[in-house]
């Protein structure tokens, strides 16, 4: 038979990219789908995007001057770092882990991770 049109739907939008997420191994532990993203949960989520060997270091990182090596997502973020993919919101290299991200911040990850000519140096102490 035909389907109804004006038939409501069952579950979110977002069902279908979370079940292909969770099938990928991409992170789907999040309390409401439907709020902001830090800055932090999106590397969290992207860096598992993309197998880890796509990630070639191009930059030595000593420091992040807000992640701290006790933080559980430090490794994604350093990794991002390194390859070029991140470079910091000011001179200092500043991540802004609890902040929301910005759709151009967004753009320019995705370009940077996609693209590997896109990424860029940088240099942290």
């Amino acid at each position: 038979g035909k389907t109804d049109p004006g038939a409501a739907t069952t579950g979110n939008w977002y069902d279908t990219y979370v079940d292909y997420a969770k099938a990928h191994g991409i992170p789907t532990d999040f309390a409401d789908m439907n709020a902001k993203i830090t800055r932090e949960d999106f590397v969290h989520v992207f860096f598992h995007a993309l197998p880890t060997d796509s990630y070639k270091s191009i930059n030595k990182i000593g420091a992040i001057p807000d992640v701290s090596v006790d933080s559980p997502l430090y490794s994604e973020i350093m990794t991002f770092y390194s390859a070029g993919i991140l470079t910091g919101s000011d001179a200092k290299g500043t991540f802004n882990p609890t902040s929301s991200i910005k759709r151009s911040e967004v753009a320019a990850i995705i370009t940077r991770m996609m693209d590997a000519s896109a990424r860029k140096t940088v240099t942290l102490k």
